[in-house]
């Protein structure tokens, strides 16, 4: 009898961000999932490249340009509850080389426009639980003050768990136009920034609504009222 191969072990899924400018084309994010493995990446800049895997043994290694700095252990991928983070990176790029490839029913590839993000973005990649609303309340940006940030773009690997979702997030525009003029008035200037570029500062995010396990082991969903200090 030939022996039975668990099906997650045989999942794959493959979503990339990249950037076009009229400089060309600059690969942002990436994540892969491999089985019960995720492989993820951002941008190269200076020429460096980071990334980082988050292994069924529960094992998460980050890769830099200068080796191997750190090993962790962690819930494994197909134990996530809630949310997690698992990679995020500026629009940033110096490296205006990649070479767009064909997508297919497991490869999704979103190119965004440098017109489209005047004052910067942020792109992440997350993991998340199986779960219809879950996955619908970080598409809405329920997690990002969506009264300062709304997401403005979006791929999801629903067929693989833990489901993969990215997104790009930027300010919208009210709180853009109240930024410049913050800078402008501390600056003494007008409101002209001379390509100042910034994005959502990720600290300001309201990451305890993201998957966070309480000491009672319920879980915060997405949305969810923050509970404690």
């Amino acid at each position: 009898m030939a022996k039975r191969t668990d099906p997650a072990k045989r999942q794959r899924a493959e979503l990339r961000v990249v950037r076009k400018s009229s400089s060309g084309l600059a690969q942002l994010l990436f994540a892969r999932v491999r089985g019960k493995d995720i492989y993820v990446g951002g941008n190269a800049q200076a020429g460096l490249q980071f990334r980082a895997t988050y292994h069924e043994s529960g094992q998460t290694h980050l890769y830099t340009p200068f080796g191997q700095t750190g090993m962790s252990f962690e819930e494994p991928p197909d134990a996530i509850k809630g949310v997690k983070l698992l990679w995020q990176t500026s629009t940033g790029a110096d490296r205006w080389d990649y070479q767009l490839k064909a997508d297919s029913e497991k490869k999704q590839t979103l190119i965004i426009d440098d017109g489209d993000f005047p004052d910067g973005a942020c792109v992440m990649a997350l993991a998340a639980e199986p779960e219809e609303q879950l996955v619908k309340g970080l598409l809405a940006g329920t997690p990002f003050e969506p009264s300062k940030i709304e997401v403005s773009g979006h791929l999801v690997a629903n067929w693989v768990s833990p489901v993969i979702v990215v997104l790009v997030l930027k300010w919208n525009a009210a709180t853009a136009v109240a930024i410049h003029e913050q800078i402008a008035a501390a600056a003494g200037e007008s409101s002209e920034l001379n390509g100042f570029i910034y994005g959502p500062d990720p600290n300001g995010l309201e990451w305890e609504y993201m998957g966070k396990t309480e000491a009672d082991g319920t879980v915060v969903r997405p949305g969810a009222p923050k509970t404690g200090g």
